[in-house]
């Protein structure tokens, strides 16, 4: 029996307006904060190690204005106002909704369903509060699903994916997934987390998680190669022939990871797949997702490009 054959057939990102150049974040803190605070002078000295780029914002005050921290429920309101618009409503029959770290029933994934009008009886499924590596396996519980859904990750970003059925036409395809695997580094539980309290997440990152991060890539890769090539009928993949689409972890964790594009600051690895075919102008036809997140959990993804997409 044929494997099922998945289609990435819509996708789509959004960020706020404004860009903030790294040189300007610490003045624009400043307006608000005590940057000789410990706690808010450590995390600017950690946001200048991660090498990031740009910030974005969206030039509304807003939390970061707040004299005192409002409860944790004040930025979940914030956070279920903000959805994601996606097309041809009719064919969407399940959806699989994706957070990182908001938590609440019901989910932020009806009040999507509701906006868009999609019918009553769709089936939806919401993965909530399961950490960073979770924007990967949306593709890959949409496979293991092997029908035609719409997929909502955390804040920015959406696919619309379908089975072979209910594909109309192979030109409509941007990506096809191939394989994805998902593993659990052993011992490694203590290294990344966050705690929900009344003001604030308390996270935790230590310097080890890199390394175990940096560890684990290279084994899940070779283990889908093999996959990937039986699949593709194609021999001798390498990691430079994929483009790469990283939930970074800094230039720590980038520098670790073979890669010969990809090295993108956002956050969303569905993100940086729906920016690696809308700005390169060269490009590989062969995509790896790869995402990571409190466990510590590792997401691997394997695309191949049907076409460009605006």
């Amino acid at each position: 029996m044929n494997d099922p054959t998945v289609w990435i057939t819509g996708i789509a990102s959004e960020s706020p307006p404004h860009q903030i150049l790294p040189e300007n974040l610490e003045t624009l803190v400043a307006k608000f904060y005590d940057i000789e605070r410990p706690g808010i002078k450590k995390l600017l000295a950690i946001s200048r190690s991660t090498g990031a780029i740009q910030f974005y914002d969206d030039d509304k005050p807003g939390l970061l204005a707040l004299s005192t921290l409002s409860p944790i429920h004040y930025m979940d309101d914030a956070f279920r106002r903000t959805v994601v618009d996606l097309n041809v409503k009719s064919a969407i029959t399940h959806t699989i909704a994706v957070s990182c770290t908001n938590l609440g029933s019901p989910g932020y994934d009806l009040l999507v369903v509701q906006k868009l009008g999609l019918k009553d009886d769709d089936d939806r499924m919401l993965l909530h509060g399961v950490g960073c590596a979770k924007g990967v396996a949306q593709v890959q519980d949409t496979n293991d699903v092997g029908i035609a859904a719409a997929l909502f990750s955390d804040s920015a970003a959406a696919f619309v994916i379908c089975n072979e059925f209910a594909l109309e036409a192979k030109d409509k395809a941007i990506h096809q997934l191939i394989e994805s695997t998902t593993t659990f580094v052993p011992g490694t539980s203590d290294l990344m987390s966050f705690l929900f309290c009344t003001t604030e997440f308390r996270t935790t990152l230590t310097r080890q998680m890199v390394h175990h991060i940096k560890a684990a890539v290279a084994p899940m890769f070779r283990k889908l190669v093999p996959i990937f090539e039986r699949k593709t009928n194609q021999k001798s993949y390498d990691a430079v022939d994929f483009d790469w689409a990283l939930h970074t972890g800094g230039k720590a964790t980038i520098n670790g990871i073979p890669r010969k594009h990809g090295h993108l600051q956002r956050s969303l690895a569905s993100y940086q797949i729906h920016l690696l075919n809308q700005r390169q102008s060269i490009w590989r036809v062969n995509v790896l997702a790869t995402a990571f997140g409190p466990g510590l959990l590792i997401e691997m993804a394997m695309l191949r490009r049907c076409r460009k997409v605006a």
